[in-house]
């Protein structure tokens, strides 16, 4: 009887790969599971990371106008500083604390301060070129940031008759981009200044 039993029982686990369930208090040493604790390692203490540096951008947007009346040139010099004092602005202009002095410029070049940026207020034009200059620098007050210059050329009589502003863009090491000349841009202007001349040449 005792033989029938284990027969029985092996052929479960040949066809089920079950063995017979164990007394409960019964452990088989070669079934014991081995626990591994895990190992916690002790990673010494992070410093918290430097707050980011904060940057400031004060712009100043000015324009000129040609001969004609109509809008020639248009610029935004942006004054991008690192860390700058928490209230006023009156150090961007200080003596021996400027990195670049808007009024004095604006007044030398006889240009026309605007209240916003030049895409913004002639919104209802567009340039036919460009010219970007971007620099490091450092204050003689100690203030590190840079200056960015951003001109936009909107007068098709001067960029068609001569390359003044692309010459001047490229001695200061500035990136020079414009509108092809065949483009609809182009023709467009075109178009316009030689309405806008012949309307002069009636009225003369």
């Amino acid at each position: 009887m005792r033989m029938r039993m284990l027969v029985a029982a092996l052929a479960v686990v040949a066809v089920t790969g079950c063995r017979p369930r164990s007394k409960p208090n019964r452990v088989d040493a070669n079934d014991a599971a081995v626990v591994v604790s895990p190992v916690v390692s002790a990673e010494p203490a992070r410093e918290p990371d430097p707050p980011p540096a904060r940057e400031v951008t004060y712009t100043y947007s000015f324009f000129t106008t040609a001969a004609d009346g109509t809008v020639d040139e248009c610029s935004d010099i942006s004054v991008i500083v690192t860390d700058p004092p928490d209230s006023g602005t009156e150090w961007l202009t200080a003596k021996g604390g400027p990195f670049f002095n808007a009024a004095q410029f604006v007044k030398k070049n006889k240009c026309t301060e605007l209240q916003s940026v030049c895409t913004e207020q002639f919104a209802d034009r567009k340039a036919l070129a460009s010219c970007v200059l971007e620099k490091n620098a450092v204050s003689d007050a100690g203030f590190v940031g840079k200056n960015r210059l951003v001109s936009h050329y909107y007068n098709y009589g001067l960029l068609s008759k001569s390359d003044t502003y692309m010459k001047q863009c490229l001695e200061i090491k500035g990136i020079w981009k414009a509108v092809p000349r065949d483009s609809s841009e182009w023709l467009a202007a075109k178009i316009e200044h030689q309405q806008r001349s012949l309307r002069k040449l009636m009225n003369d």
